[in-house]
This record gives C-alpha cells, sequence and structure tokens, in this order.
C-alpha cells in the first residue's frame, strides 16, 4: 500500500501491523521492535534514555501501545532531589 493514511486502523487505533492480535515481537512495527529489543536486555531506562538512543520522539506513545498489545513491559518511579520519572523494562518472562 502506498499510502499508509489509507491502512486499515488496528485495535490499538493505530495503522498497519502492528503484532498486537498475536503479542508476539517478530509482528511488530520497526519501532516497537526495537523499543521492546532495548527494554528486554534487563536494563531499566527512562523515556529520554530510550528516546536518545533510538532517536524516537515519544517512546511513552510506543511503551503505551506495547502494553496495549499485552507485551509485559513495567515501570518504577524513580525520585530525585528535584526530579522524579520513570524507569521502563520488559518483566521477567516476557520474551515470547
Amino acid at each position: 500500500m502506498s499510502n499508509p493514511w489509507h491502512a486499515p486502523v488496528s485495535s490499538c487505533g493505530r495503522r498497519g501491523g502492528l503484532g498486537e492480535r498475536t503479542g508476539r515481537v517478530a509482528e511488530l512495527s520497526a519501532q516497537r521492535r526495537l523499543v521492546y529489543r532495548l527494554l528486554s536486555d534487563g536494563k531499566p531506562r527512562s523515556s529520554a534514555d530510550i528516546a536518545a538512543e533510538l532517536h524516537l520522539c515519544d517512546p511513552r506513545a510506543v511503551i503505551r501501545d506495547l502494553r496495549k498489545a499485552g507485551f509485559p513491559i513495567g515501570d518504577e518511579w524513580v525520585k530525585g532531589e528535584r526530579s522524579h520519572f520513570k524507569h521502563y523494562f520488559v518483566r521477567k518472562g516476557g520474551v515470547r
């Protein structure tokens, strides 16, 4: 399909094949696959870390879509003296 905006809308409200129905990594879009594989290494990362490493504008939206598709993405709050943010990671036993 030459124009992605004419692709059918998936159950997650996005266009194109996302792998959300089967939950398999191989069927994810390129951005979702990159984020999932990055988080699968066991090292918790902030959205800023993910954005810098993968050159993504909004990794939180990709994480939201992965969760909606059934992928086990966990998070934990990190609190500093003047800020707080989340670290994201794949929960154990999460690779499908």
